[in-house]
């Protein structure tokens, strides 16, 4: 009897020792998963914050690529300088800074519209994208473009729209600086002088003018002239249609007035 009253005593401290085992094993089991739903939910976060970040970062490059599209693609720097007003110049021909040495003659020369690039030859390119930089240029490769002027070359290649017609007249000037094939005589050029001219087309990347010039004929007499300059904006500025690989422009003596005088 003394032995089983024992036995019943010593039970209790078995199990009190078993249970608080299984207690501190439970605690631990519960720290762990309190760990692991408070931390890997933060952990996960990070990454859904980033991403929040992610379309504000990429958006900024579209926001640069339409802003740089509202500039145009020029063929020289200093035509971001010039005006852009598109008023008509058919009634009133543009502001002239100055009539400036070019070639055998003078030619207008505007900050506002053009030329704002001067070639060796003396030949004026860089114009507003508007009917008055359309004019300016028109004016310019008139009397500056020639087969037989100096650096004829280059400026053929920089005035001249590119086409069979362009590459003839590379070659007659190439011909002409050998000597193979002969110049022209630039004296009516020299004697030269604008009186005007008559707007055939003007749209945004299309123009066409009557330009009106006095001259000295062989004679002595002065009679005037009218060319048909016809232009196309082609790789960011104002270059000439040729009438063919033979002359830049038609040439006819005038038989009306000029629209719009203009001279210096």
């Amino acid at each position: 009897m003394k032995q089983e009253r024992t036995q019943q005593k010593n039970r209790p401290r078995w199990l009190g020792a078993a249970v608080a085992v299984g207690v501190l094993a439970a605690l631990v089991i519960m720290a762990l998963l309190v760990r692991t739903i408070t931390v890997e939910p933060n952990e996960q976060a990070n990454p859904v914050e980033e991403n929040a970040h992610a379309p504000a970062s990429e958006a900024a490059p579209e926001v640069d690529g339409l802003l740089g599209s509202s500039s145009e693609d020029f063929a020289y720097p200093c035509q971001a300088e010039l005006s852009t007003d598109a008023g008509s110049v058919e009634d009133k021909a543009p502001e002239v800074d100055e009539w400036v040495s070019a070639g055998y003659n003078v030619v207008p020369m505007s900050t506002d519209f053009g030329g704002c690039e001067k070639r060796d030859s003396g030949l004026r390119v860089g114009y507003a994208h508007t009917p008055a930089g359309a004019l300016m240029a028109a004016a310019n490769y008139a009397v500056v473009v020639d087969p037989s002027g100096t650096e004829a070359q280059d400026s053929i290649k920089v005035a001249v729209a590119e086409g069979p017609d362009r590459d003839e007249l590379l070659d007659r000037a190439e011909q002409i600086s050998s000597g193979s094939a002969p110049a022209t005589d630039p004296a009516a050029m020299r004697s030269a002088e604008f009186d005007g001219y008559d707007v055939r087309e003007a749209s945004k990347d299309r123009a066409s003018f009557n330009i009106y010039m006095s001259f000295d004929n062989d004679a002595g007499v002065r009679q005037q002239a009218v060319g048909q300059v016809d232009l196309v904006w082609e790789d960011g500025d104002w270059r000439v249609e040729p009438a063919s690989g033979q002359q830049l422009m038609t040439v006819d003596f005038a038989t009306t007035s000029p629209s719009v005088t203009w001279g210096p």
